[in-house]
């Protein structure tokens, strides 16, 4: 059975004992030791005692929308796209123009200027040299 009692005193990860009040909040370090991490803080550096998980959040936070969800920035994001429209319309020839649109949240001229950039030639929506048919697979 564990008890869940308010602790007279604890153990700061330097060695020393520090006594713990009766109200509010019970410490997790000393004195000395919440000045130099609030020091640290405010250099831009990071204290081991830290937790990894929140250095993340934080930073994820701070760059907006597109690093929480796939843990890229906004310049990465985009050079991602423009590699993957690339290499989607070479290798899958079901997928049009409007598809590859809809699939990355992109305009269709985004698109054509990114094939364009790659060296491929596209008229309208469709694809060139296609043959008459189904494609072989």
């Amino acid at each position: 059975m564990s008890c869940f009692q308010r602790p007279s005193r604890i153990t700061c990860a330097c060695g020393t004992v520090v006594k713990v009040g009766p109200k509010g909040m019970v410490p997790w370090r000393c004195r000395t030791c919440v000045y130099k991490h609030k020091l640290a803080r405010a250099r831009g550096e990071t204290p081991p005692s830290r937790p990894a998980h929140l250095v993340a959040a934080e930073r994820s936070e701070e760059l907006g929308p597109a690093r929480p969800l796939l843990g890229l920035t906004a310049a990465e994001l985009s050079a991602w796209r423009h590699r993957r429209i690339v290499e989607l319309y070479q290798r899958e020839p079901e997928l049009s123009v409007d598809a590859l649109c809809e699939r990355f949240d992109v305009s269709k001229q985004q698109v054509l200027g990114t094939l364009q950039r790659a060296g491929i030639r596209v008229q309208g929506n469709g694809r060139t040299a296609l043959p008459a048919g189904l494609p072989a697979r």
